[in-house]
């Protein structure tokens, strides 16, 4: 991991700001956040199939849950 300590001020400027500095760091914070949820998605992809080769009711269910899970979500850039 990396981590970054900044001021609450230089933060709320980066991260409300209109220069090019701050348009940067939020693309690259947006870039992040995307790519972590690119990443649940996989696996929530992966665990509904999992769900589905165990089959039965419960297996059902649960496949059925985390496709709703899944459904919630938008990648889009």
């Amino acid at each position: 991991a990396v981590l970054l300590e900044i001021g609450r001020d230089a933060f709320t400027r980066l991260f409300k700001g209109d220069d090019r500095l701050a348009a940067r760091f939020q693309e690259v914070v947006s870039q992040e956040l995307l790519q972590a949820l690119a990443r649940t998605n996989n696996h929530l992809t992966r665990l509904v199939s999992q769900a589905r080769i165990r089959g039965g009711r419960h297996g059902r269910q649960q496949a059925e849950a985390l496709e709703r899970a899944l459904g919630g979500q938008d990648c889009r850039p």
